[in-house]
């Protein structure tokens, strides 16, 4: 058992200091003090791995002593580096100091390996050498935190703490061997671990030192995701293990509740480990400290702007506010957030989404102070500088209902073009911390960017509801115009009563006029209330020949010589009823006009293979070419005196949206024709080729 202990103890020694000599390949700078580490680093790696081959009968006795000896000398040789200042020359110690310390080992090097057998004096001499070289490094470690200024201080700091339980490790365990002419078992076991131990502070300090003493940044070619997942995995480990150790010390101080105890400890330890695992304030931290002391910068740029424009421009069902604050929040580890838009109707920024944000949302005028500071300012708000009353920029006032929250966090204003469109309140971070320079500089990079995002969002709003009034004043226009047709079609009605008012088929004409006339202006009115006209189906499979028969009736009696040939039998097209009818409504309404009391107006429809082909002829003035082309189907321009310019084009606008195609054609003096081209129905066989191109057809003189 105790082999097994030891063997683990070294192995982690060995594993501790190979991810630190990966970590001084990985960096690109300082290439002095960065050999001198790596050389320790490796010379403890090869110590620790000569103590495990060792352990394992693998490996000699006699050679490992030149092996600890070169491992503490490359300790030393790092120690003295530090230690130099511009000039070249140690603070506190002498050269020949330097030359006795590198000299006295190497003696008892050539002592362990060339004399055989080993005396009791070399034995002893060599212990002495063991014993002097941690000496040399305590000295060492005290001279440079005693001649370091506070800023190098901060650098060597952690360094000193890992080297210097190293070496005082070192002497206890060779003064205790030197005594008592033995080695203790326990510390030897122990000793992988402890040297493990020194690695953290070791890695750290590093860092610290490159950073100042190259005064160039430490770029280190790992992931931070890799970094974090790795020490999680070793704190996991670590825990796991001390767990283990309690448990199995629980087990042996009782033997009656030992296993209970052991089971109850190992659970409610698995159970705290998960919940350290999940919780998100742990690896706030748990990455806060990795920025800190492993990186020369708190984010890797890259992943972050990638993060932000993947939450940004999300396919999810999230507002663009939504979105906005949590690509932010994440940057800075912020659990919630609210943001404020402003709206130009209500002249202040009003209250848009919340994200996990629990303090008022009132609305802020436009002029208030803190609108107003951020037009002229445009910095992002340290709400714990300003509880602090530190010195704050001149106009910056925050209101109390924000100060009032005690999480609130920082203010960022999105600004586009020089516009303040909107205001964003960020929680405190899961890990505590104080917004410096480069905190800000990102910030405010990515919440220029929000702030476009948002520009275009609200830009699209504003379209959207600027084409639903349009669609509404579009729907509206032509309903009016249908209302115009009816009034004009009973007052032809009235006209016409005069002169037939007492024929029983006239009066029959008329009261079916009257009565469609009523049922088109409720169908009109039903027609406002609609929310989409466009969203319903134009295309569906009527039978017209009702419709149009209907039609013909109703005109006969604003016109009893109206002249119809329509097929017996269904006639199915694609459309809408009430689409087909204004359509034809128009058209025997404007023939009408056009012909007179004198004229003659005809209806006919063609059954074609593909489509349907009504045509409504009068032998009125007709038109020419030109007012064809550029004056009939433009809209709100009218030749007649009451007319609103409406009716060619939404009769026009009707056929194109149920698939179909209007030809005109007109020579003035003879009248006009118009046909209606509408595709076939899929209940009736269809067969045959395609009819003309509808561009070719659009108009013809």
């Amino acid at each position: 058992m105790n082999a097994l202990v030891a063997i683990t103890s070294y192995a982690s020694c060995l594993v501790a200091f190979f991810g630190l000599t990966a970590l001084v390949v990985t960096s690109r700078v300082g290439r002095h003090k960065r050999g001198l580490l790596l050389a320790a680093g490796l010379a403890t790696l090869l110590w620790s791995g000569v103590m495990v081959l060792f352990l394992l009968n693998s490996f000699p006795n006699r050679p490992l002593i030149s092996f600890e000896i070169a491992r503490n000398l490359s300790w030393l040789l790092l120690l003295w580096s530090l230690l130099e200042d511009k000039n070249g020359r140690l603070f506190s110690l002498r050269r020949p100091v330097l030359i006795v310390a590198t000299l006295l080992p190497l003696t008892g090097i050539g002592l362990a390996i060339l004399l055989t057998p080993l005396s009791p004096a070399v034995i002893t001499a060599t212990q002495l050498a063991l014993i002097l070289t941690p000496v040399l490094g305590l000295l060492s470690v005290e001279n440079l935190l005693r001649n370091a200024t506070l800023s190098q201080r901060w650098e060597v700091k952690f360094l000193c703490l890992g080297l210097g339980m190293v070496f005082a490790y070192d002497f206890i365990l060779y003064s205790d061997a030197l005594l008592l002419q033995r080695m203790d078992k326990e510390f030897f076991i122990a000793r992988g671990f402890v040297t493990a131990l020194a690695v953290p502070p070791l890695a750290i300090s590093f860092i610290r030192i490159l950073r100042r003493s190259h005064n160039r940044d430490l770029d280190i070619h790992v992931s931070r995701h890799t970094v974090f997942h790795s020490l999680a995995l070793l704190a996991c480990g670590l825990y796991l293990v001390s767990m283990g150790t309690v448990a199995a010390g629980l087990r042996l101080m009782n033997e009656e509740w030992g296993s209970v105890l052991q089971i109850t400890f190992m659970i409610g330890g698995l159970l705290l480990l998960g919940t350290l695992l999940g919780s998100g304030q742990a690896r706030s931290r748990a990455r806060l400290f990795i920025n800190k002391n492993f990186y020369s910068h708190k984010y890797d740029y890259r992943e972050e702007w990638l993060r932000f424009i993947r939450i940004l421009s999300s396919h999810q069902k999230l507002s663009m506010g939504e979105r906005i604050i949590r690509s932010i929040a994440d940057i800075l580890d912020s659990p919630a957030g609210a943001l404020w838009v402003m709206r130009e109707q209500d002249d202040c920024f009003v209250p848009d989404t919340a994200w996990n944000y629990h303090g008022e949302r009132p609305c802020e005028r436009r002029d208030a102070s803190l609108p107003t500071f951020f037009a002229s300012n445009g910095n992002i708000v340290d709400l714990d500088d300003v509880r602090a009353g530190g010195n704050l920029p001149p106009g910056l006032i925050v209101p109390d209902w924000i100060l009032a929250n005690a999480q609130a966090w920082v203010i960022l204003p999105l600004i586009h073009r020089d516009v303040v469109l909107g205001m964003l309140i960020l929680d405190r971070a899961r890990a505590p911390r104080r917004l410096d320079t480069e905190d800000r500089d990102l910030i405010k990079a990515v919440a220029s960017h929000a702030a476009s995002a948002l520009a275009e969002e609200l830009a699209s709003e504003a379209l959207s509801n600027a084409q639903r009034l349009e669609e509404f004043n579009h729907r509206f226009a032509f309903v009016v115009h249908d209302i115009k047709n009816v009034v004009s079609q009973i007052s032809l009605v009235v006209v016409n009563a005069e002169r037939f008012g007492d024929r029983p088929d006239f009066q029959r004409d008329m009261m079916e006029t009257v009565r469609n006339a009523v049922q088109r202006l409720q169908t009109l009115l039903a027609q406002l209330t609609q929310q989409n006209l466009e969203e319903q189906s134009p295309r569906e499979d009527i039978d017209i020949a009702p419709l149009l028969r209907q039609v013909v009736s109703r005109w006969r009696g604003s016109k009893p010589d109206l002249a119809a040939e329509i097929p017996p039998g269904p006639l199915y097209a694609q459309g809408q009823a009430d689409a087909v009818t204004s359509v034809l409504d128009h058209l025997l309404d404007n023939a009408i006009i056009a012909a007179g009391n004198n004229g003659t107006v005809s209806l006919e429809v063609q059954d074609g293979e593909t489509h349907l082909i009504i045509k409504v002829e009068d032998n009125g003035p007709g038109m020419d070419s030109d007012f064809v082309r550029n004056e009939l189907f433009r809209p709100l321009h009218s030749t007649k005196t009451f007319g609103y310019g409406l009716g060619a084009y939404q009769t026009r606008h009707l056929i194109r949206r149920m698939g179909g195609t209007l030809e005109v054609e007109s020579l003035p003096g003879h009248g006009t024709r118009m046909r209606v081209w509408l595709r076939r129905g899929t209940m009736a066989a269809s067969a045959g080729h395609p009819p003309e191109a509808s561009d070719q057809k659009e108009a013809r003189a």
